[in-house]
């Protein structure tokens, strides 16, 4: 037995000289060590996500006298939200090969704190949470795949409007890039034709309703609105005010900043217009308005804004939604 055991050994020995030529004990060691495997970058859709918020809002719909139905466009943002805070928690475990980086979505702006904020919504719908759970760490034939999210590019590093990588942190990026008539036709038409946004209007191949998506209607309805009003006195040449161009001039302060629509979008002219149309761009019509009240001051009502309050019933998704707003100024919203 003992005989065989050494037979054994220099046979060993003798087939690593013939297979292993130049190499010392400490390289074949190294090559008996278990090696980390580098993970493979596999896309995945976030389209699933839009879908399953229409159906669910159609249905939703139906006991809108029961329950409290969200607005279709915050659902939509939480659930884009719990989907890229689930691809990231699978990122943080596997290192990234870097030639891979630069084709790979790097999800700008979601901080931690967004991520645990979102991590702490424990119910969602079963539509939604089919979705969720099945984008995980894929392992087949001794190779692991990392779902990942495809980044979409042009030569000039502007984005390129997809309709299978929606992100939370890139929707306002994208529903922007959608409502530009500048963005190139063939991307504004295919994104149209595959459009994973609910509730997205087009018109001439533009996004219209570029505030929804992203934005709390209701601030609009409900804003709470301060006038700040100055005079300007032109050609002041006389005591008594004959012949003086008397000016006003009014600043609206609106308070959320959410409800001014900041950027709206310029449909291209198929005719050129006419010179009466275009001289009524550049008249300012005068209005005359007369005080009808001697009463003066005495019909002013003053309240304390801060003894103004409201009970409103916020829920998770709303709570995730402002949170995410508010703590952080790249984010959509």
């Amino acid at each position: 037995m003992t005989c065989l055991r050494e037979n054994r050994a220099i046979r060993n020995e003798e087939i690593k000289k013939e297979l292993f030529v130049g190499m010392d004990d400490d390289m074949l060691a190294r090559l008996a060590e278990p090696q980390t495997l580098q993970p493979l970058m596999l896309p995945v859709t976030s389209r699933g996500i839009g879908m399953a918020t229409v159906q669910l809002s159609f249905t939703a719909r139906q006991y809108s006298q029961d329950i409290r139905v969200p607005d279709i466009y915050a659902q939509y943002r939480v659930y884009l939200g719990l989907l890229e805070a689930k691809i990231l928690s699978l990122k943080s475990n596997f290192t990234m090969i870097p030639r891979y980086t630069d084709s790979v979505y790097q999800h700008e702006g979601m901080t931690p704190s967004i991520i645990k904020i979102l991590r702490t919504c424990t119910v969602a719908p079963v539509t939604i949470k089919k979705i969720v759970d099945a984008v995980g760490v894929l392992t087949h034939d001794e190779r692991v795949y990392l779902p990942v999210v495809a980044k979409t590019v042009d030569a000039h590093g502007d984005l390129i409007p997809r309709p299978e990588n929606i992100m939370l942190s890139s929707l306002r990026e994208t529903v922007e890039a959608l409502s530009d008539a500048e963005t190139p036709l063939v991307q504004r038409t295919r994104f149209q034709q595959n459009c994973p946004i609910p509730g997205a209007i087009w018109r001439n191949d533009l996004l219209m309703n570029l505030k929804k998506p992203y934005t709390n209607p209701s601030g609009q309805r409900d804003s709470y609105v301060q006038f700040v009003y100055d005079n300007a006195d032109h050609n002041t040449c006389t005591i008594d005010g004959k012949n003086i161009f008397h000016a006003m001039g009014g600043i609206m302060v609106v308070t959320p900043a959410s409800s001014v629509t900041s950027k709206k979008s310029i449909s291209r002219l198929k005719q050129i217009p006419s010179s009466e149309e275009i001289g009524d761009f550049g008249f300012v019509k005068l209005k005359h308005f007369e005080n009808k009240n001697s009463d003066g001051l005495r019909t002013v009502q003053i309240e304390d804004v801060l003894d103004v309050t409201d009970n409103y019933e916020i829920s998770s998704a709303d709570f995730t939604w402002t949170y995410s707003k508010f703590a952080n100024n790249k984010s959509d919203g």
